[in-house]
């Protein structure tokens, strides 16, 4: 099955034999939407939703298609995993959704920042401070490279920063 995002959220599929495009209803189409659930706190839900979205990407015979939509969903479900404490589950696609990023963006690329700056975090909650740290420098060196960043961007990377060096 061919998926596709709309701008405005909604998820469509694609009918091979019609030819024709029609909206998801249900889980599948709900999984696009797990950013929201965990941003309203429902973490759980997100993880679950983001998950069933990941797996059908990665299954569709057309996933080289959808290269930005598997990246974006990768990361979804390792920072669910990281809210959720469990780690060593999240590193694994938060690893894939920073070789995505580094291949598809700009190494100045903002997205390439934040996706370092969550692996980062993930490697920090398994203790392993050295590559915490390293990617950490490279997300901070791509913040620099931008005279104004949203604090959308430059919070999280100052609170990682923080909790880094308050470490023993």
């Amino acid at each position: 099955m061919a998926l596709l995002a709309a701008r405005d959220g909604s998820l469509w599929r694609h009918d091979h034999l019609r030819g024709e495009f029609a909206p998801v209803a249900g889980t599948a189409g709900d999984g696009i939407r797990a950013v929201t659930f965990s941003a309203q706190g429902d973490v759980a839900v997100g993880l679950a939703l983001a998950s069933e979205a990941h797996a059908q990407i990665t299954a569709s015979p057309l996933r080289p298609s959808f290269t930005l939509l598997e990246r974006r969903a990768a990361l979804v479900v390792g920072q669910a995993y990281l809210h959720l404490g469990r780690p060593a589950e999240a590193m694994p696609l938060l690893t894939q959704a920073v070789a995505v990023s580094a291949a598809l963006f700009d190494p100045t690329s903002l997205a390439l920042a934040d996706a370092y700056r969550v692996l980062a975090e993930g490697a920090l909650a398994l203790g392993d401070r050295p590559p915490a740290t390293a990617l950490l420098a490279q997300a901070q060196a791509i913040h620099a490279a931008h005279p104004a960043i949203g604090a959308h961007y430059t919070d999280p990377l100052r609170a990682l920063a923080a909790r880094l060096t308050s470490l023993p």
